[in-house]
């Protein structure tokens, strides 16, 4: 085999090495451009799920739904007083509000949502629930010292 034909194959095996990169490395960037295009979808799909998830938080649900664990959650309390006027009619007025409330333990081994407020009115149930929000985030880093306290942990 001459010089040139020795050449010849290096240069041959050389090039088909380089296509064999090239190939490689459009492989890759296709993959990693799927996987960039894959990576944002699921971003896009996450962000979407994360509003959906706290829309659904905000959004009252029937009492029967409601966690019996004895955390304190946001209830609707139904609630109706009766009266009369002085000519003698009879009305009702909707005192129905917001409230906190719990599930409680009965003496009778029978439980109850049990709202802070109390007894509002001459007929009252609670009907809804929903959790209660997420604290800010910075409510940490914004509360205000005590008078007397250090500034910092190591009282710095």
């Amino acid at each position: 085999m001459s010089e040139i034909d020795t050449t010849r194959a290096v240069l041959a095996a050389v090039l088909k090495e380089r296509d064999a990169l090239r190939a490689e490395l459009e492989t890759s960037q296709k993959q990693s451009a799927a996987n960039f295009i894959r990576a944002r979808e699921w971003a896009e799909r996450s962000g979407k799920l994360e509003a959906e998830l706290e829309a659904s938080r905000a959004q009252w649900r029937p009492i029967e739904t409601a966690p019996k664990d004895g955390n304190i959650f946001l209830c609707w309390v139904s609630a109706v007083n009766y009266g009369e006027t002085d000519e003698g009619q009879q009305y009702q007025q909707d005192v129905s509000q917001a409230d906190f409330c719990w599930w409680a333990d009965g003496n009778d081994g029978n439980g109850y949502f049990d709202p802070a407020c109390g007894r509002i009115a001459d007929a009252q149930a609670v009907t809804h629930w929903m959790p209660l929000p997420a604290p800010p985030a910075a409510i940490a880093s914004q509360a205000p010292a005590q008078e007397g306290a250090p500034a910092s942990p190591s009282g710095a």
